[in-house]
């Protein structure tokens, strides 16, 4: 009864910050892009044949069933299947934890843990409810992991096909994802060459390798045989691009993106660290830990995924927190699988006091740390005014769907909206003009005629004549506007921001500012054309 109560209490906490963020997070520029991509595939375009992408193909596709929602409640209704695909991989996630630790009351418990770690925690649910990639990836991964679990318990060669799949499919939505297959392969094969321990026949990583190489070959060749420049571009060129410095200033980046991890994910960092103090102070986990090899395979191959994707996380040049979302739930379960192997008695099972006052105190650490996040306070406190704390009038959600209904009202629905401000146009339910699908990330103004037209970008000619010649009826410009040059991702020169908006005040007149909009609460000025 106890322990099902805890269960509630997880459960309740988990919606309760789902439905929180959906309304009152943050809004992020991504997400306006990632949804008009899938808008556009619904209409029949494909990405780096038709327009730019910057990740791999299955995001675009993957969000098409969003569609719907969003033409009937714009952000939120994207954000809402984001949340769902965030709650699956919760349960999914439960479920694995709940196998590698061997069934049972103590697998029960693993399970629990990984619900408390995963959903009461509120920056994880956060970005597995704003529209980006990490809800998507994250789900077909863990999906994927859920999957060989079950492959290498029943020696079925077609899991272990579909298991390689799942994990090509979440690298085709989060590229850095790519690097858990690698993997997954090597130590399947290592185990299967271990003459003394044939725990993994040999024909399963052949078929785990048959899987991934079908479903690269379809999910990534059509596009590289099609378009093969825009897609170099948007997978690789476009990331590779930015610099991140070199000695005291990379050292700087890398360790703010640890510190920040550390903060995000304090609860299951902390068990982490007790869990290595204790094996170094002496403890020792189970006699089941070393005793079943297939469940000892499956946590060291969580293991060593969220490591290798983790420094790879490490080495890109601006490492950003946020990209651990995507094998945050795998390493959640390593360590919820091991804490409950220490707590095990010589049945193999967790006593019921060990269990409940172990479910209790997680659940009771993740409350308190999502308590006092940031992203907790920010849902309703506005930027420091000097020594004041203002309340927000209303959530950024709010704010953009009074823009858009502003757009809507002074336009046809037919009609482009001249902006960079992706979510904007995807709130207004309006088109851009082709060129500035990637939102503030469409400007190249380096770049010559023939590759910006290849990657479906703007160059500096580009931009000037899409301005000169637009039709637009209105036009939206925040601070992210005309005011950012790629593909290094850096502020464009004050001189060059001056002539672009030249051009544009000479053909639109102001007719509404509003403040705080949007990501990093610039102003938004909506123009209509004289």
């Amino acid at each position: 009864m106890r322990e099902r109560i805890l269960w509630l209490a997880a459960l309740l906490v988990t919606l309760l910050l789902y439905a929180a963020n959906l309304w009152f997070g943050e809004l992020n520029q991504d997400e306006g892009w990632y949804l008009y991509a899938s808008q556009l595939v619904a209409s029949g375009k494909l990405p780096y044949l038709h327009f730019a992408s910057t990740q791999g193909p299955v995001m675009s596709f993957g969000y098409v069933p969003a569609c719907p929602l969003v033409a009937k409640w714009g952000l939120a209704g994207g954000r809402a299947y984001t949340a769902l695909l965030g709650l699956f991989t919760l349960l999914i996630s439960g479920r694995l934890a709940c196998g590698v630790a061997g069934g049972g009351r103590r697998g029960r418990l693993a399970a629990l843990v990984v619900f408390c770690l995963l959903g009461v925690n509120v920056y994880h649910t956060y970005f597995t409810t704003v529209v980006k990639t990490y809800a998507l990836s994250g789900f077909l991964l863990t999906l994927g992991f859920l999957v060989l679990a079950s492959a290498l318990r029943k020696r079925s060669a077609g899991m272990m096909l579909l298991s390689a799949v799942l994990m090509v499919l979440s690298a085709g939505t989060r590229t850095s994802a790519a690097f858990a297959v690698p993997v997954v392969f090597a130590g399947l094969l290592w185990m299967a060459l271990r003459a003394r321990e044939r725990v993994v026949p040999l024909q399963l990583p052949i078929w785990y390798a048959l899987g991934a190489a079908l479903a690269g070959c379809v999910v990534f060749l059509p596009f590289l045989l099609a378009a093969p420049r825009a897609m170099w571009f948007g997978l690789v060129e476009y990331h590779a691009a930015r610099e991140g410095g070199t000695g005291l200033v990379a050292l700087a980046y890398k360790g703010g993106f640890i510190s920040r991890v550390v903060a995000a994910y304090l609860p299951g960092v902390m068990l982490a660290m007790g869990l290595v103090l204790y094996r170094w102070a002496g403890g020792a986990g189970s006699k089941r830990d070393s005793a079943d090899a297939e469940h000892s395979l499956m946590w060291w191959l969580l293991v060593a995924s969220v490591g290798v994707v983790t420094l790879v996380h490490i080495l890109a040049p601006f490492p950003y927190d946020d990209y651990q979302v995507i094998v945050y739930p795998l390493f959640a379960v390593a360590v919820a699988v091991k804490l409950c192997g220490c707590l095990t008695d010589a049945s193999g099972e967790v006593a019921d006091r060990r269990r409940l006052a172990l479910g209790a105190g997680v659940l009771a650490l993740c409350l308190a740390v999502a308590g006092s996040s940031p992203i907790t306070w920010g849902w309703f406190v506005g930027e420091r005014d000097r020594i004041w704390w203002p309340l927000k009038e209303q959530s950024p959600l709010a704010d953009l769907r009074e823009a858009g209904r502003i757009v809507r009202e002074q336009s046809e629905p037919g009609d482009e909206l001249l902006t960079q401000d992706t979510y904007l146009a995807v709130e207004a339910r309006r088109r851009v003009p082709a060129g500035l699908e990637l939102g503030p990330f469409s400007y190249y103004p380096e770049w010559d005629d023939e590759q910006a037209a290849a990657c479906h970008v703007l160059n500096r000619v580009g931009m000037r004549r899409l301005l000169q010649e637009t039709g637009a009826s209105l036009a939206a410009f925040s601070g992210y506007g005309l005011a950012v040059q790629c593909p290094e991702v850096i502020p464009l020169s004050d001189e060059a921001q001056a002539e672009l908006r030249q051009i544009v005040n000479a053909r639109y007149d102001l007719i509404k500012t509003i403040p705080q909009f949007g990501q990093a609460y610039t102003d938004l000025e909506l123009l209509k054309l004289k």
